[in-house]
């Protein structure tokens, strides 16, 4: 499992491939994961972004 962030995005992969993605900018609280619902140019911009980062982190 592996958590990474950015000002206004929190992505969260767990062991069993299962992924969670939530906008802090308005969902400070992590109540609506955005993973299964149509994301956003923004949100899936910035989900790509973060794994990557993630992935440059971990390797």
């Amino acid at each position: 499992m592996y958590t990474i962030r950015s000002a206004n995005y929190k992505y969260i992969k767990f062991n069993n491939g299962t992924e969670e993605l939530y906008q802090l900018s308005i969902d400070a609280y992590e109540d609506s994961n955005l993973i299964g619902t149509t994301l956003s140019t923004e949100a899936s911009t910035a989900k790509t972004s973060l794994i990557t980062e993630a992935d440059s982190i971990r390797n």
